[in-house]
């Protein structure tokens, strides 16, 4: 199971602490950073199913903060598809970008013109990975901002970086004060995004444990 930030693993992690049958690894953010990690992890072990879970945008009205899906399809921006083995569980297609989207004029021009339900930037990197190596792959992916949020360019800057530290957070401040909503509104969206997260992941799992 993989995840871009241990900060969207780590509800789930707590979960299934003991579980011998889930690995779980860290890539890092975007699709460099994804298509190495899986990349290592097949060379050296043949799971049973990837699981690419963590966070997304929302591209529609109709999702809120917290939602999961679980797409039958990933698309990539550049146009390419990759089926998921989501079997009953599935709805909705996800696209794959290389950066962040950051208004709502954005999120929905992208919704529309890939005909996608959220946004991430690893998965359909995962999925080449997985379907060059005959191995079956699912996205897991809890709405952390939705399509009316907008996400401002230091926000953005920070999230690129990977982990929002204290450090980093403070420096961020320091130059920018009011990037102080945004910091608690996304504390409190991506703790309710990761908690849902480990709902589905953990329901999705038992029965292999």
């Amino acid at each position: 199971m993989l995840f871009a930030l241990e900060r969207e693993a780590a509800p789930f992690h707590r979960r299934i602490r003991d579980a011998s049958s889930v690995r779980i690894r860290i890539t890092g953010i975007g699709a460099a950073a994804a298509t190495q990690t899986t990349s290592r992890e097949l060379a050296s072990h043949r799971p049973a199913r990837v699981i690419m879970a963590g966070f997304c945008g929302g591209l529609r009205d109709g999702l809120a903060v917290g939602d999961v899906l679980i797409p039958t399809e990933v698309v990539s921006d550049a146009g390419q598809c990759w089926p998921t083995d989501c079997g009953s569980r599935g709805a909705g297609r996800l696209v794959s970008t290389t950066r962040i989207i950051s208004t709502p004029v954005a999120k929905r021009e992208l919704g529309q013109r890939f005909h996608a339900d959220i946004v991430d930037m690893e998965s359909a990197a995962v999925a080449a990975v997985c379907q060059a190596a005959g191995i079956p792959f699912l996205a897991v992916r809890a709405v952390s901002d939705t399509v009316q949020t907008s996400l401002s360019a230091e926000l953005i800057g920070l999230l690129g970086q990977g982990e929002v530290t204290p450090l980093r957070a403070c420096r961020a401040l320091l130059h920018k004060p009011a990037l102080i909503r945004e910091f608690l509104r996304l504390a409190r969206d991506t703790r309710v995004a990761a908690r849902n997260l480990a709902n589905e992941l953990t329901a999705i799992v038992n029965p292999l444990n």
